[in-house]
């Protein structure tokens, strides 16, 4: 211990301790003067962590009659498959069988139902305008002459 500049074991023990104590009032004494500066750079991180989770990217799929939520996952579906997240189509977007007595036009006259061709060239109808989910064509605003020859049929 005299090589290093201490009397004893003990003084050196005595001695680490005491620089132990003052570098953490020194420690305690930074973070009491940068209070405002941690607490800023904890929000921006938080920040950070919340935007980048927010704005991750979503994707869906066509299950059946309605679009699904998914995580991008080539091996359990196709590319062709997975389409990018879009709210409206998960809640308002589905495939229909509409019945002769169901409203298909609202009060203004305004149309509430679609219709486009599978890949079978059958009539298949939709509650919202968009692609049709399984050939990606255009669907079209229902009609009255579709209605009568391919829904109301007598």
């Amino acid at each position: 211990s005299k090589y290093l500049g201490y009397d004893n074991y003990a003084d050196f023990t005595k001695q680490q301790i005491e620089i132990s104590e003052k570098s953490n009032k020194n420690l305690t004494s930074i973070i009491k003067k940068n209070k405002l500066t941690i607490i800023v750079i904890l929000i921006i991180i938080s920040s950070i962590f919340i935007y980048s989770y927010s704005t991750r990217q979503r994707w869906m799929i066509w299950q059946e009659d309605h679009y699904i939520e998914v995580d991008f996952d080539v091996q359990k579906y196709s590319v062709n498959q997975i389409k990018v997240f879009k709210e409206e189509r998960i809640l308002y977007f589905k495939k229909v069988k509409p019945k002769c007595d169901d409203v298909f036009f609202d009060k203004g006259g305004n149309v509430l139902m679609w219709y486009g061709k599978n890949r079978d060239k059958n009539y298949e109808f939709f509650t919202a305008l968009g692609l049709h989910p399984e050939t990606g064509k255009t669907l079209k605003p229902i009609t009255r002459y579709i209605i009568d020859k391919h829904i109301c049929k007598e």
